[in-house]
């Protein structure tokens, strides 16, 4: 097993994003990667439901899903200590102010970028 397969295998990952065809790669990433549990969404009110259900380990947010900008949904992640990745397909400096520490994916991204950033995620959460 590789390193990213035993960090991701007891891992839980919301996907919350509008474009259908990108939630399912980069859930396919995750499955490349090792993750056996990741749930996907496709808009806010879905994702706030999940995480009622339960606590994900990591959470990768689209900034702007169908005109709705995350930033309320990455608000509630915070407050359960869940870690979060945003995803854009716009400049990075879309992201406002308050969230430029977190870590940002400009769409397209390539598997190995998003391996490397999912990697930065979890060492900081160690």
């Amino acid at each position: 097993m590789t390193n990213m397969a035993e960090l991701l295998c007891d891992k839980t990952i919301l996907i919350v994003e509008d474009e259908p065809l990108i939630a399912a790669y980069v859930a396919d990433l995750l499955g490349d990667m090792g993750c056996k549990s990741v749930i996907a969404v496709h808009s806010v009110a879905k994702a706030a439901a999940k995480l009622n259900e339960n606590k994900p380990d990591l959470a990768l947010l689209d900034l702007q899903l169908d005109g709705e900008m995350s930033y309320g949904l990455a608000e509630m992640l915070v407050a359960k200590s869940v870690p979060l990745i945003f995803a854009t397909g716009h400049d990075a400096g879309t992201v406002e102010k308050e969230w430029a520490s977190y870590p940002c994916l400009l769409k397209p991204y390539s598997a190995d970028v998003f391996s490397a950033t999912v990697a930065q995620v979890f060492k900081k959460t160690k």
